[in-house]
């Protein structure tokens, strides 16, 4: 877990130190309407390593 202010930098730190992790952003509607739809399909589903941005 990371943590800090807004614009800080968070996401492309973890983007630039884990470059082959599949980022899924939170911000998206559609990807929060997928996971609280069916929470255990969506982690399922998640391939690692992953970055789950905005939870």
């Amino acid at each position: 877990m990371l943590t800090g202010p807004r614009r800080a930098g968070k996401t492309w730190f973890l983007k630039h130190l884990y470059s082959r992790a599949h980022c899924h952003l939170f911000k998206d509607p559609n990807m929060v309407a997928r996971f609280r739809h069916d929470p255990q399909g969506f982690l399922d589903g998640v391939r690692l390593p992953a970055i789950l941005d905005e939870i």
